[in-house]
């Protein structure tokens, strides 16, 4: 299994569903939930270089559970599921069983700061960060012996398809109001 995939969006994808998944995400029906950022045991686990970058600490966002009502046609959460499925580069979708679905959004700091890398799990699967907006907020990657892979920025409409392994974390957006990115995690069957 590759370790990571960037899939574009130019123009290949480019569908109704890429503003589906923006509007109802930002629609007052949808309800948010604020979730703090624990630092885990592997807290540490980071490169560094990153020390004189970024400011490593926790970090608070809020959530949404897209998985919640799986199933039901009518819940937005399975639209927007759907509308995501519905881009047609998520192969897992029919090849893997979804564990957890849900939206992040972590708002604007004055400084950037960095959450702890960590891996989302450790059974064999794969991970799609979908990402709603574009903003400065990046998605890093490291190796196992803690050096940056890659610095993903997000774009709207693009997916980061990583191995469930992969070390990574997020950094929050200084110029930009938020990052908005759906977590999709596929375990093997």
């Amino acid at each position: 299994m590759e370790k990571y995939r960037i899939i574009r969006d130019d123009g290949i994808v480019e569908c109704p569903a890429v503003s589906f998944v923006a509007t109802n995400l930002r629609a007052k029906r949808v309800p948010w939930f604020y979730m703090p950022y624990t630092v885990p045991e592997h807290g540490k686990f980071y490169h560094h270089t990153l020390n004189g970058v970024y400011e490593i600490r926790d970090a608070w966002f809020y959530t949404h559970s897209l998985l919640q009502g799986w199933g039901n046609e009518k819940t937005t959460d399975h639209q927007i599921l759907m509308a995501i499925k519905s881009l047609g580069v998520v192969p897992e979708f029919d090849t893997h069983r979804l564990t957890r679905a849900q939206a992040n959004c972590v708002h604007k700091t004055e400084t950037a700061q960095i959450t702890p890398p960590h891996r989302d799990f450790d059974k064999p699967g794969c991970v799609y960060i979908y990402y709603v907006n574009d903003s400065d907020g990046d998605t890093i990657l490291f190796d196992q012996d803690g050096n940056v892979e890659v610095k993903v920025t997000p774009e709207a409409g693009h997916l980061l398809r990583i191995d469930s392994g992969q070390w990574h974390c997020q950094t929050t957006p200084v110029r930009t109001d938020r990052r908005m990115v759906i977590n999709l995690n596929f375990e093997q069957i």
